[in-house]
């Protein structure tokens, strides 16, 4: 039986302890009572289990949730901002009128940094509710670009505890289980559960050669 390549991704390893854990639970309604009484078996599927969990939990936070909250915030206001400005448009007050007009142009070409020019105030001053839109916009900008910095901190330091969590359980893998079936799978009661690890793992290690493979080939010559 092959050991488990340490260029696994996080999701496929979580993919396979996964379909391990299945198979082992499996041999129980196989009658399979050897394996699931193991005394080797036991406790290392349930430090399995364990280290499958941390594994999980590392790799599946969310810390950019904020940050497309703040996002949706402002182009929720931005299209507020169009829509009322559309309205002034059409608005029979001629002054109001040509003063809509010209910020959409404005956004248009420029975005909302173009609205904030010093000789724009008297245009702003004459459609209520302009003005307090683009400080809102503003702010939820603000905020937006922080909560990107620290969504990327925190980006950083998930990947470091995947990572950092990866190469325990495949140590688990290769240097318990591994060489334990090695020993053991001949025997007629385990070599069904073994050469179903076996396949498991010499197909996870399959799409990481698979992967390297490809990358190697897109590197140019």
């Amino acid at each position: 039986m092959n050991k488990l390549l340490y260029d696994i991704r996080t999701a496929e390893l979580l993919t396979l302890v996964s379909e391990l854990d299945r198979q082992y639970k499996a041999a129980a309604s196989k009658g399979l009572i050897a394996i699931v009484a193991d005394a080797v078996l036991l406790p290392l599927f349930r430090e399995l289990e364990s280290k499958y969990a941390e594994l999980l939990l590392a790799s599946s936070r969310t810390p950019a949730r904020a940050t497309v909250s703040a996002s949706t915030r402002r182009e929720t206001l931005l299209r507020s901002l169009k829509h009322l400005l559309s309205g002034y448009a059409l608005f029979p007050d001629k002054a109001k009128q040509d003063g809509a007009t010209r910020l959409l142009e404005i956004v248009k070409q420029a975005g909302t940094e173009g609205l904030f020019q010093p000789g724009l105030s008297p245009t702003l001053a004459i459609l209520p509710d302009i003005g307090t839109l683009l400080t809102a916009i503003k702010e939820a900008e603000a905020l937006s670009l922080t909560e990107k910095h620290s969504a990327k901190d925190s980006l950083a330091v998930k990947v470091k505890n995947a990572t950092d969590l990866k190469r325990p359980l495949v140590a688990v893998i290769n240097e318990k289980l591994v060489p334990y079936l090695n020993a053991v799978g001949k025997n007629s009661s385990y070599e069904h559960f073994a050469a179903a690890v076996a396949m498991i793992i010499n197909h996870a290690n399959a799409t990481v050669l698979q992967r390297k493979k490809a990358r190697q080939e897109a590197m140019p010559s």
